[in-house]
């Protein structure tokens, strides 16, 4: 027992609290404070099984006996928790006095309805303020119970009990199982586990609610943050994935579910916007799915945006299928690309009103393709079809297939145009054999200006006239059979003039002069003018010899050639010009000359260019000229200097300029053969001395042409290695990509593309067009597409002479003759299959064929 007095309230505040859990009995009146005074009350603290005041205690029990208005009051004071196991357990027992009313306040001056009643005290009729028992407390009809309690028999005695669903809370009574919304003081008030009492802010006090992470839905408490695919109640669940928030009730699945909002889509556990439009942003390509076509969704210069398919492409807007080929359903031209020139989207000349893909405007249905028209000679084909009128083929040769003239036509490669073929004569003369006779036997200048045969008709003096008529008479035939073959047409010819004349086939017929009426010699007796002849004669001048005389029609070219310097400037002047439309032979006083001659026109006190020329006198005027070094293979004279690399030699019995040891001729100029790899270099063929670099390219570091690899091989220290660097599908020209090996005929830009022949090919441009054609000096062979030099071509019959192009006479008045001038150089030999070598010599001479087309 504590001798110091206490009071009720205090005992009780001290019980309850957590200053009982661990509190030493003997300072037990040191730790209950004094706070509730209340007259004429004082109380007594009893312990019961002390062992030891010094060690740390705690209360079991806490019995309480309050003696107050004449009454005893038993009751049990609740204790609070504690949950140390090792503390001394003990048991405690109040006794209190109190006053003979609760505290002196009778009933008609007012009771605390709060906790207070009214009361009228034992053996008193009046009546006093009686405080309310508390739960647990003993109560009797003169101490009632307070709110929410009712008294009711325990044991022995009566204590205060909650009522009917309510529950006892830190000894009160408050009603519990509150659903969502009502208002509480405590958590336990509250049903269930998933909820707490919480302060509503609008409301302004505490009610049930929800755990955090969890939300109400009606009258329970439902996990929120839910994502996508999970099962749920309501939508407001469905907060864990952004732009899921719809609880749905998914197909073939009876449970709802979380799932995208309307205007979205799932994609991979995410809900992305759907229906966007072209350009508009996307993270996948199944957002894309809105008017225009534009179904992918792609990086384009890091933004991500709906764009066309791989196979599709914009147009106004909307993204159309590209890339589509003949026949296939179009709506405008630029989806026409899948086939080559099949860019025009059109109505089909059936009827159908359904657009598809069609070719261009100049080409032609070809199977799956379209092809060209309009082809021009030489350009490559597929189909006759493509090569335009009526003188043109397609035909393969060298497995190229070229637009060429078809039979009946030759091939004008000056002009690239087709020409209708000379006609046999009504006495069955073959033109054709005794102009390839013929140009065999001229060899040099067969083809003045690449190839180019100049055609020219002039009279013969009547005496050679009627010499040939006496012949025909004599043979009794109306005129001299030429036969296919160049040798029988050249020797039998030539064997009726013999019989007469008794000189052999190529010796030189100087008397052929001798016999003829005089003529007129100009600057030298050498020239050869042609006056009063019969206009049925054709003049072939060539080197030194007489093969034919026949009769022909009147003129339509003429002009001046010099020969020695190769200007025939003046003589195409005169073809193109109207000069040439019906002139007549004994109008042209100087035809040809002899000797060398002025190159530009230049004399000495003028200056000569020091690279090419050097200045002598002329034999004719009396004056000093620049005149040009010879080429190699022309003739040589103290008059004319060799180039340089090369020298004076003795072949064929004459002098020319031949090329030193080491060099070899190439384009009219020696260079240096057998370089090795990174030598400088002017064509393929002086690339010949080390294996595998026979290619004369452009190095742009250096910036020059030198020898280089060819393709599959890279240059190694000194060799070509197998391998490959670069342009790829090559080989190429490296400074400007441009592809070499190109054959005869086919379209370039530079010289150095056109070595896939003979080498010998440049490029030229032709009427608009630039195409691989043969150097100076060497002659086109549309057969094999191949360049022949001119004295070292061998001959199978096929003609190789080509007119002039058509410009030139399709001014002239209607039936006017077109005719041939073929020139060679004297000096030059030439060897062929029919015709026996000829030997140079000193003079021109004349012959006459009878052509007709």
């Amino acid at each position: 027992m504590t001798n110091r007095k206490f009071y009720y309230k205090d005992v009780v505040s001290f019980v309850r609290s957590d200053q009982s859990c661990g509190f030493l009995p003997s300072d037990l009146p040191h730790i209950i404070q004094k706070h509730h005074s209340v007259e004429k009350e004082s109380c007594l603290v009893f312990l019961t099984n002390v062992t030891d005041k010094s060690s740390r205690s705690m209360f079991i029990e806490f019995d309480t006996k309050y003696f107050a208005f004449g009454a005893k009051y038993s009751f049990d004071t609740k204790i609070g928790a504690c949950y140390e196991t090792s503390l001394q357990k003990v048991e405690g027992l109040l006794i209190c006095e109190g006053p003979t009313d609760v505290n002196g306040t009778t009933c008609d001056q007012g009771c605390n309805r709060g906790n207070e009643v009214c009361r009228s005290a034992m053996g008193d009729n009046q009546e006093f303020c009686v405080s309310e028992r508390t739960y647990k407390e003993s109560c009797d009809d003169n101490l009632p119970c307070s709110r929410n309690l009712e008294c009711k028999a325990s044991g022995d005695k009566k204590t205060c009990q909650c009522k009917q669903d309510y529950e006892a809370i830190e000894g009160r009574c408050l009603k519990g199982q509150l659903p969502l919304g009502e208002i509480c003081e405590y958590d336990s008030q509250c049903m269930g586990n998933l909820s707490q009492c919480l302060q509503d802010e609008l409301k302004g006090r505490r009610v049930c609610s929800c755990l955090k992470g969890y939300i109400a839905i009606g009258n329970q408490c439902y996990k929120s943050g839910l994502v996508l695919h999970e099962n749920c109640r309501g939508d407001l669940q469905c907060t864990g994935t952004e732009n899921a928030e719809r609880c749905n009730t998914v197909e073939h699945h009876a449970q709802r579910t979380c799932t995208c909002n309307d205007d979205y889509i799932d994609i991979g556990s995410k809900c992305y916007k759907k229906n966007r439009r072209l350009y508009e942003s996307c993270e996948r390509s199944e957002q894309c799915t809105a008017y225009g076509g534009a179904s992918e969704c792609k990086d384009i210069d890091g933004v991500k945006i709906c764009h066309c398919r791989e196979d599709s492409r914009v147009f106004n807007g909307v993204c159309l299928k590209s890339e589509l080929s003949l026949d296939e359903p179009c709506y405008i031209d630029g989806q026409c690309l899948g086939a080559r020139n099949a860019t025009v989207c059109g109505g089909k000349h059936n009827g159908s009103t359904s657009l598809t893909c069609q070719c261009n405007t100049g080409f032609l249905r070809y199977r799956k393709g379209c092809l060209q028209e309009n082809k021009h000679l030489f350009e490559e084909c597929e189909i006759d079809d493509q090569c335009n009128g009526t003188s043109l083929v397609c035909r393969e040769i060298r497995n190229r297939k070229l637009c060429l003239c078809k039979e009946g036509f030759k091939a004008d490669v000056e002009h690239l145009e087709c020409f209708k073929a000379l006609k046999t004569g009504a006495s069955g003369r073959n033109y054709q054999s005794v102009l390839t006779a013929v140009c065999g036997v001229l060899g040099f200048v067969c083809i003045i200006a690449c190839s180019v045969v100049i055609r020219f008709v002039l009279r013969r003096r009547e005496q050679a006239t009627k010499r040939i008529d006496e012949n025909q008479k004599t043979s009794d035939s109306s005129s001299i059979e030429i036969h296919n073959s160049p040798a029988e047409n050249s020797t039998k010819n030539v064997d009726q003039e013999t019989k007469k004349k008794n000189f052999k086939i190529f010796e030189p017929t100087e008397d052929v002069y001798n016999e003829a009426d005089p003529v007129e010699e100009i600057d030298s007796q050498h020239v050869y003018n042609i006056s009063n002849h019969h206009p049925t004669f054709i003049l072939i001048i060539y080197l030194g010899y007489q093969i034919l005389d026949r009769k022909f029609g009147k003129s339509t070219i003429s002009g001046r050639l010099i020969l020695w310097t190769y200007h025939y400037q003046d003589f195409t002047a005169f073809v193109r010009s109207e000069e040439r439309c019906g002139f007549y032979p004994e109008n042209v006083s100087s035809f040809i000359r002899r000797g060398p001659t002025v190159l530009s026109g230049s004399r000495c006190n003028q200056g000569c260019n020091r690279l090419s020329e050097v200045c002598r006198r002329s034999s004719d005027v009396n004056e000093e000229f620049c005149i040009s070094e010879r080429k190699i293979d022309d003739f040589y004279d103290n008059n004319l200097l060799c180039p340089r690399n090369s020298e004076c030699r003795m072949v064929n019995n004459f002098t020319s300029c031949q090329c030193l040891e080491d060099y070899e001729a190439l384009d009219g100029r020696c260079k240096k053969v057998g370089l090795t790899l990174g030598d400088t270099c002017d064509y393929n063929s002086q690339c010949s001395g080390t294996i595998n670099a026979s290619l004369c390219l452009h190095d742009r570091i250096r910036n020059k042409k030198v020898c280089s690899c060819v393709n599959g091989y890279v240059a190694g220290a000194s060799n070509c290695i197998l391998g490959r660097s670069g342009c790829p599908r090559g080989p190429w020209l490296t400074s400007k990509r441009l592809q070499v090996d190109k054959q005869l005929y086919e379209e370039c830009e530079k010289d150095d593309q056109c070595n896939a022949t003979s080498e010998k090919e440049v490029c030229r441009e032709i009427r608009g067009r630039k195409l691989c054609l043969c150097e100076v000096g060497f002659i086109e062979d549309t057969t094999a597409l191949k360049c022949l030099q001119v004295n070292n071509l061998q001959f199978t019959g096929q003609e190789i002479i080509q007119p002039l192009h058509n410009e030139f006479a399709h001014r002239c008045r209607k039936n006017a003759i077109h005719t041939l001038l073929t020139l060679t150089l004297n000096g030059h030999p030439f060897l062929s299959s029919d015709i026996q070598a000829i030997r140079p010599y000193e003079y021109w001479s004349t012959q006459l064929y009878d052509l007709e087309y």
